[in-house]
């Protein structure tokens, strides 16, 4: 299970370097590469903790970020699902009441925050349900005969609705013990969801090329 969890917390790394050759291309690929470095230093904070030499000063950091990247997760698919939507939409309303149960559910014990991740699986349950149905309806969208959505958008938006359709299962088992025997799946989901955005980013690298002869 080491394995699995080394290429999940390293597999960002292939849509980041694919897509950096294209991020000037469009805002929506660029405020997506960005996410993805976000999301890979943060799952690397715990290397940066014991680089640091175990200082109490990273570990706040790392603890205060995890407990931040739940809301940056969700709130920043929301607006990209908004962008990349095919018809006019208000998407990015959501992002108001995903805010408010943010600030509820991970504000509500604040002295834990710079101790230990307040993991909350009634938000993270909920907002992954509601990411992957807005991904589900914008996929069915995009699939119509008269969109124009191209197809490194389209795979960008299938992986966000794998992730989330998948985690939130997982997610749902957050107060059971039987999280402990599942807990390789998100590293898995993980894996396939960063082949997912690097094969986005390799249909806008190709298409880049093709435009450019």
């Amino acid at each position: 299970m080491t394995i699995i969890q080394t290429l999940s917390t390293f597999s960002a790394l292939l849509p980041i370097i694919i897509g950096s050759f294209v991020i000037r291309r469009s805002r929506v690929f660029l405020f997506f590469w960005f996410f993805l470095l976000y999301g890979l230093m943060t799952d690397n904070m715990s290397m940066f903790y014991f680089l640091s030499g175990k200082s109490e000063w990273v570990y706040r950091v790392a603890v205060v970020n995890q407990n931040f990247y739940s809301l940056v997760d969700a709130v920043f698919l929301v607006l990209f699902l908004h962008n990349v939507y095919p018809d006019k939409n208000k998407i990015h309303w959501v992002s108001i009441p995903i805010l408010l149960g943010w600030t509820y559910f991970y504000l509500l014990n604040i002295g834990a925050w710079f101790e230990i991740r307040t993991m909350s699986s009634y938000f993270d349950t909920i907002y992954h349900m509601l990411l992957s149905i807005i991904a589900a309806v914008a996929l069915i969208r995009m699939t119509r005969v008269e969109s124009n959505t191209s197809h490194a958008v389209l795979w960008l938006t299938i992986g966000v609705f794998f992730y989330n359709f998948c985690v939130f299962f997982v997610t749902i088992f957050l107060e059971l013990k039987i999280i402990f025997e599942i807990w390789y799946l998100n590293s898995l989901f993980n894996v396939i969801t960063m082949f997912m955005y690097a094969t986005g980013y390799f249909f806008a690298l190709q298409r880049r090329n093709q435009s450019s002869h």
